[in-house]
Parts: structure tokens; C-alpha cells; sequence
């Protein structure tokens, strides 16, 4: 279960599942790859909050509005084909 969902100026997205305390870098904690530590509810990165786009409503709409994020963040061309290659990678595994 993903209770929050974070993308970050770097073109990374996050998932924060409320059982765990860690942020991962794909829905299933199992299969992520990376990990970020949790600061009320924010990633963070040797102590210090990531910046980027918060989503909490997860729905069937979940796909599009993290798109949406990704357009929104303003990001140089090089990170929004990073931040899109990370959702098309996770888009299988996200809730419906």
C-alpha cells in the first residue's frame, strides 16, 4: 500500500508505504533499488528534505497526475526524460 508518492528535482520518484520508515524508489520495497530516510512524511538526503512534488491521492487517476508533477517541476530536458524512463518503469507496479 503507497500512502504518499514524491518526484524530486532530480527525476526521482519515491514511494512512502505507511508501514515502513523509509521512502523507496519503487512501489514494492522488495524491488526498489534505492532508499531515503523519512522526515514527517518528506524524503530526505543526509539530513537534509529533497525538493520536488508531494502526490497523496492515490487513484486510478494516479498515472496522469504524476505526469502532470513531472511537467510541473520545470525541470531541464535531460531530467524530465529521467523522471518519465522512472515512471514508465514503476507504472506497471503502481495501485489502480
Amino acid at each position: 500500500m503507497i500512502e504518499k508518492i514524491f518526484i524530486d528535482t532530480d527525476g526521482l520518484i519515491w514511494f512512502k508505504n505507511p508501514k515502513l520508515s523509509n521512502w523507496y524508489d519503487h512501489p514494492s520495497a522488495s524491488a526498489a533499488k534505492r532508499a531515503r530516510q523519512d522526515n514527517d512524511g518528506h524524503p530526505k538526503l543526509a539530513g537534509i528534505c529533497l525538493s520536488g512534488v508531494m502526490i497523496s491521492e492515490i487513484d486510478k487517476e494516479l498515472a496522469n497526475r504524476m505526469a502532470d508533477a513531472i511537467q510541473d517541476l520545470d525541470l531541464p530536458d535531460y531530467l524530465v526524460q529521467r523522471a518519465s524512463n522512472n515512471l514508465s518503469r514503476v507504472l506497471p507496479d503502481l495501485p489502480n
